[in-house]
């Protein structure tokens, strides 16, 4: 091939319970079936004026005819070269293949990091004086100064459906353990993994709506059933920061008098330290939270509470359907060296942004295009970004095939219905299809659905 050879970078999906690993050297030429790759005994393969090596811990291109050595390093993971197959080409995209997962140190590192970081969180409610906002307009929530007598943790969103297997035989205690409720005292805040549960007394009612609920149940809904669930707003720029939870009988115009536990989202709301306080550094507690993590744990949860992996996205106040969603893995790990990692998670929804600890998978000790010379030619180590996913099948009903589709998961008793806000709705669509359209064009599709990422 006589034109020089443009290299783009690498695409990795690990499924770390089956230990399986397909990559994808994304190498933009114009090579054709007939330029096959010939692997030689050493396990590097020569594609016309391209060598890939593969290194456990890292994969290696060597280009032609400057002898140039780009470097992408596979920080967390490691493979087996030796258990390479699958090769094939595919036109305007570069060379796919699949290999075996070795080992992988982020399940571990993850864990510790979320340990911490609850463990840390937990410290900066109990021992400062906050306040708290809408985490779209910055609008007054709740009264100045808030200050917590009680900070405790809670246990997972699903625990109540979960208390019975705790026990291999029935048990009176755990029955009646899981029906009661977990409503919080004045001046109490109960700490959720996702949201945190408050008493009603310490808000500003007038800074919120309660609207009512047509949809289902919400899946991490924290009410027995004898309760009802509202949905909450704030009134300056009709957010949904969460839902509030209320007696049995609810009068219309009184409300807010049968509330008696209130749950805020982490990645709707604003946490910020009041001034002058030195104890803390972030400017928001919750800084760490947006949309996308929520949606990802709210569709796992889903899926291990209701044993499906299909879903309807509805709208929660008008049951309208927006997207069949089919869940796949939430084991999966992504490794890419694009700079503009799957899903919209810079645009921070809400505002929120990423906290530090999340950003360790990201191989530091290395930057694009960084140079040292070697005894042959040039080494480019280049940064690989490595993201734990959510992986779904994902289908709009604007169009006949959607119609058709969502008319067959309707009859089916195992679909279930996923109600959000009409805002996370659209925000979900958006997530996905950014996510679809950063993965290689010969992975973007799978049984007539569009294929997409949540990052965790």
């Amino acid at each position: 091939m006589a034109a020089p050879m443009n290299l783009l970078g690498v695409f990795v999906e690990v499924r770390q319970q089956i230990r399986a690993v397909q990559a994808v050297l994304c190498i933009n030429t114009s090579f054709t079936d007939e330029d096959s790759c010939q692997m030689d005994t050493t396990g590097s393969q020569e594609l016309s004026r391209l060598q890939v090596e593969i290194c456990p811990d890292s994969l290696h291109f060597i280009t032609a005819p400057d002898g140039c050595r780009h470097v992408f390093p596979l920080a967390p993971i490691r493979i087996l070269p030796k258990s390479c197959n699958g090769l094939h080409w595919v036109q305007d995209e570069g060379l796919h293949m699949r290999l075996q997962l070795a080992g992988s140190r982020e399940a571990g590192d993850r864990r510790e990091m979320d340990e911490a970081w609850e463990k840390e969180e937990l410290g900066f409610l109990r021992s400062s004086a906050f306040v708290i906002s809408c985490g779209t307009c910055r609008g007054k929530v709740v009264t100045d100064p808030c200050v917590f007598d009680r900070v405790l943790p809670l246990p997972s969103e699903n625990w109540r459906e979960m208390a019975e297997s705790w026990c291999c035989h029935g048990n009176d205690v755990t029955r009646t353990f899981a029906g009661q409720s977990l409503a919080p005292s004045e001046k109490d805040c109960l700490v959720g993994n996702l949201y945190f549960l408050m008493h009603p007394s310490m808000l500003c009612k007038d800074a919120l709506l309660l609207a009512p609920r047509k949809g289902k149940k919400h899946v991490f809904s924290i009410s027995q059933d004898k309760d009802q669930t509202l949905q909450l707003q704030c009134r300056r720029c009709r957010s949904s920061l969460g839902e509030a939870v209320t007696g049995e009988s609810v009068c219309k115009g009184k409300e807010w008098h049968s509330v008696h536990t209130l749950k805020l989202l982490k990645h709707s709301i604003c946490m910020q330290p009041l001034e002058g306080d030195a104890t803390l550094t972030r400017s928001n507690i919750f800084s760490s939270y947006n949309t996308e993590s929520y949606l990802a744990k709210h569709l796992a949860c889903m899926s291990q509470m209701n044993t499906t992996f299909k879903f309807i996205l509805e709208e929660e106040s008008s049951d309208q359907p927006y997207l069949l969603l089919w869940l796949l893995s939430s084991d999966t790990l992504i490794l890419t060296s694009e700079t503009s990692p799957p899903g919209l998670a810079d645009i921070r929804f809400h505002g929120n942004r990423q906290r530090e600890p999340r950003e360790a998978s990201r191989v530091t000790n290395c930057k694009l295009d960084e140079c040292c010379w070697e005894a042959g030619g040039e080494v480019r180590t280049h940064a690989v970004e490595a993201h734990r996913i959510v992986k779904v099948l994902y289908q709009a009903l604007w169009d006949e095939g959607g119609k058709r589709a969502h008319r067959n998961w309707s009859k089916d008793l195992s679909v279930q219905c996923m109600p959000l806000p009409k805002a996370m709705c659209l925000e979900l669509m958006l997530l996905l299809e950014a996510s679809n359209q950063h993965t290689p064009a010969s992975m973007r599709h799978m049984n007539g659905f569009k294929v997409g990422y949540l990052r965790l």
